[in-house]
């Protein structure tokens, strides 16, 4: 269903909006779960722009007295990865968002719907284990804009477990508070901290 996502026509990126919340829970989880961490690095960096992307839309909207929500911010973003023909990268940029504006939707239905606590936990547990491409994915990458990157990319110079703190707090508190979420964290954690160890133990090693 996932494959060929970005030939995806207008329609449904709204149609799976629209969704009931559960089964919109299940599309996402299919989603991120099934995607590579190359990409889920480009969801979290995502995720981490819509929401500037859409205060802005949404003050214009304002300013012309015109209701605006997820729903119409989808519609604007699909008009202009349509309209934009030749530029590949704001293209991607405005799909990447698309989907992170489903992830922002589902975070709002679960504060009315306890049910979709564990999938919302189970996805950023998933997000999690990202942490360790994120430096090769986002250096010299084109689709997003240098301020866009910067804040996992300069978190991923300072380390993994830098990087990983980073991450959790893109992660809505009731995710955060999780006990399954915390363990996770953890695991990853101290992975973490292994592998920057060994790294740099070889950094450090001089053949003679």
């Amino acid at each position: 269903m996932f494959k060929n996502l970005f030939s995806k026509p207008k329609s449904e990126w709204l149609e799976i909006a629209e969704r009931d919340p559960i089964d919109l829970m299940d599309a996402v989880k299919e989603l991120v779960i099934n995607s590579d961490q190359n990409a889920n690095v480009h969801q979290v960096t995502a995720y981490f722009v819509a929401g500037p992307y859409y205060k802005s839309f949404k003050k214009k909207y304002e300013k012309a007295n015109k209701t605006f929500d997820w729903f119409i911010f989808i519609e604007e973003l699909e008009r202009i990865s349509k309209k934009t023909t030749t530029d590949e990268a704001s293209k991607r940029r405005c799909l990447w968002v698309i989907q992170a504006v489903l992830l922002k939707l589902i975070e709002d239905y679960e504060k009315e719907d306890n049910d979709l606590h564990d999938g919302l936990v189970e996805i950023w547990s998933h997000l999690l284990k990202c942490v360790f491409v994120v430096q090769g994915a986002l250096e010299n990458n084109l689709v997003w804009r240098e301020e866009e990157r910067a804040r996992l990319y300069e978190s991923s110079l300072e380390g993994f477990p830098s990087l990983l703190y980073s991450i959790r707090s893109f992660a809505p508190k009731n995710v955060q508070n999780s006990q399954d979420f915390q363990e996770k964290f953890k695991n990853y954690l101290d992975f973490s901290k292994t592998v920057e160890s060994a790294s740099s133990d070889d950094d450090n090693f001089v053949e003679y």
